[in-house]
């Protein structure tokens, strides 16, 4: 696992419609927001963690906003929904929704949700203030096709501790500002994340 990707992880641990305004910025809480933890039994050697896996969180009535065609929500609302996905699946282990927001070639959505699940196998406790992943304001976009389309988004974690099993010293950490780049194609009418990385 690549440096970049373990320290966000640490800390949650991110033709257009032709471009929507949408705003990703959200209010976070000053009170300090607690993650899952699994249950670990106790053990004078590597300990043995029961996580399970949790239920797929259910959608609203009107169904997910990133299954709606690519007439009705553009490649930067879906890019915008990755990051709300991840930082979500990072707090409560529900990989269901980024795993059906990239495309089945996606290697590094899949490295994203590897690096999570993990975390929540070995009972690894994060607490962020807030949110742990926020988007801001969009730095770039190049649509290379109707097809295709990318984009860069700021997105900022929060600041927090991460505590790992068994414990060991508390590992804190301030809040950081980054800038994700993500390449969506057109996937059967309905924009899907086919990479996403640090931009360089």
């Amino acid at each position: 696992m690549d440096a970049p990707r373990r320290t966000l992880v640490a800390f949650g641990m991110a033709a257009l419609l032709l471009v929507s305004g949408c705003n990703g910025d959200s209010d976070a809480s000053d009170e300090p927001t607690k993650t899952f933890t699994p249950m670990v039994s106790p053990t004078l050697s590597e300990p043995t963690s029961t996580y399970t896996r949790p239920e797929p969180a259910k959608p609203p009535k009107d169904g997910w906003p990133e299954d709606k065609p690519v007439t009705e929500i553009s490649a930067e609302q879906v890019a915008r929904i990755w990051v709300e996905a991840y930082s979500a699946a990072t707090v409560d282990g529900d990989l269901s929704r980024m795993r059906a927001l990239g495309t089945a070639g996606c290697r590094e959505c899949k490295r994203w949700m590897a690096d999570i699940r993990e975390d929540f196998e070995a009972g690894v406790v994060v607490r962020t203030k807030g949110k742990p992943f926020t988007t801001g304001r969009r730095t770039m976009i190049d649509v290379d096709s109707p097809n295709r389309v990318e984009i860069r988004l700021s997105v900022r974690s929060s600041a927090g501790e991460r505590i790992e099993n068994p414990p060991a010293a508390d590992q804190h950490f301030a809040a950081e500002d980054y800038e994700w780049f993500f390449i969506l194609t057109m996937v059967q009418q309905q924009w899907r994340v086919a990479d996403v990385g640090f931009a360089e």
